[in-house]
């Protein structure tokens, strides 16, 4: 009985750092993806508005 109880607590234990580790790479990667998801939008209007300011500038001086 003791072997037996033994044998169990080793899979579940076993199963217990496998989904552990599994949701802990999981919300990881999810959690980078949205990261540089994120960033990759904010300099991209960054850089949208940046360069139409000076792209506008650029003009008004050439014109007057």
């Amino acid at each position: 009985m003791y072997y037996y109880y033994s044998y169990y607590s080793y899979y579940y234990y076993y199963y217990y750092y496998y989904y552990y580790y599994y949701y802990y790479y999981y919300y990881y990667y999810y959690y980078y993806y949205y990261y540089f998801y994120f960033y990759y939008y904010y300099y991209y209007y960054y850089c949208y508005y940046y360069c139409y300011y000076y792209y506008y500038n650029y003009y008004y001086y050439y014109y007057y």
